[in-house]
């Protein structure tokens, strides 16, 4: 008599298959997922606005006073922008932080040829 182990919705259990679907559907959420790393990142630190470029990226990069925030504008070609810690997204490739408080605007724009430009009265740190 031979015994076949069934999983409970009948079909056959075999040795490392939820291994197998464990590993395939890490791959397909890591294929499907946006290159984060090639994102630059708006965020708060203390009394700074933070803005890192990744590396390889041209950026060109706007930053004003809108009302109660700073708005940062990312419109390079093939550049994103995320908001980070204390930011937040304000449509496509663009964030607002507050900007009470904020004493400096650190602009780490990376390797490329870079824009960068500011309007306010903030000081602004390359």
């Amino acid at each position: 008599m031979e015994v076949v182990h069934k999983h409970r919705f009948g079909i056959p259990a075999v040795p490392g298959a939820r291994l197998l679907v464990v590993v395939l559907l890490v791959a397909l959420v890591a294929a499907l997922s946006p290159a984060s790393a090639r994102a630059a990142t708006v965020s708060l630190s203390g009394v700074n606005v933070n803005i890192n470029s990744a590396a390889g990226e041209s950026n060109n990069l706007a930053v004003s006073v809108e009302l109660l925030n700073y708005r940062v504008v990312e419109s390079g070609a093939g550049a994103t922008l995320t908001a980070g810690l204390g930011c937040l997204p304000a449509g496509s490739n663009q964030v607002l932080c507050p900007l009470a408080g904020i004493l400096a605007i650190n602009v780490a724009a990376g390797d490329q040829n870079d824009v960068v430009t500011f309007s306010g009265s903030t000081a602004v740190n390359f």
